[in-house]
């Protein structure tokens, strides 16, 4: 579960108590439009006002914060699946303003 921050950082939170895990930042200032998680959990994609998109690899993230004791107490996310492309992403964006719900 997430939710934005002053409309421009995402606070990723604990589902069943809304607990705070990490809050996201994104690295330009133009607010986020909407976001959407991977189906599997381990990636967020976040479109901004200005139409960048900003891509988390979660799984990578909480890889990194385990090596310094900081990772959040929850199940790991699955393994990658054999065959996988790992590195690069292809990604797809409609200007579709009518498809942008207000983030509460």
């Amino acid at each position: 579960m997430a939710r934005t921050l002053e409309g421009y950082n995402i606070q990723l939170l604990e589902t069943a108590t809304e607990k705070p895990l990490a809050t996201l930042e994104a690295p330009a200032p133009s607010g986020v439009a909407t976001f959407q998680f991977s189906p599997d959990g381990s990636h967020l994609a976040a479109v901004q006002r200005d139409q960048q998109v900003q891509l988390w690899d979660l799984r990578l993230i909480r890889q990194e914060l385990n090596a310094m004791g900081l990772d959040w107490d929850l199940p790991p996310y699955p393994p990658v699946e054999k065959g996988m492309a790992s590195g690069s992403v292809t990604l797809e964006v409609e200007s579709d303003p009518s498809s942008f719900a207000p983030i509460k």
